[in-house]
């Protein structure tokens, strides 16, 4: 698939309108609330990514969100499927999901990283 071959030879890909109407609104909606309970946590915006720079998954105890439906409803979809599995050999686990979130006047980067630090996280008979 194109989408496969732009991951295996550049390392990422965009799926446009893999999301659609309700899907959308609802993973907006959770991201939405997640945000509002990290800043709510932190007056000073310091982050847990640095100054004004969240991770939603670093901030859980799970150190993932798919304990919440928004974002547990992402690891159905077919195309996310149809790309994954030419770039994985047929076989992949998801095991976890999260992302990140910037405040606006934020004055550093953040370098491409992991979120998933702890080896039993790429356990596959129990993630």
């Amino acid at each position: 698939s194109e989408v496969a071959k732009a991951v295996l030879v550049d390392g990422w890909a965009v799926l446009r309108q893999a999301l659609l109407g309700p899907d959308v609104e609802a993973l907006a909606a959770a991201a939405h609330r997640a945000a509002a309970e990290l800043l709510q946590r932190d007056p000073p915006r310091m982050g847990n990514r640095g100054p004004r720079r969240y991770s939603f998954g670093g901030a859980s105890t799970t150190h993932h969100m798919v304990h919440e439906e928004a974002w547990a409803a992402l690891l159905d979809y077919d195309c996310l499927h149809a790309a994954l599995l030419p770039i994985f050999g047929g076989e992949y686990v998801a095991i976890g999901g999260g992302g990140d979130f910037v405040l606006e006047a934020t004055d550093t980067h953040q370098r491409l990283h992991v979120d998933l630090q702890l080896a039993e996280m790429y356990d596959k008979d129990f993630p």
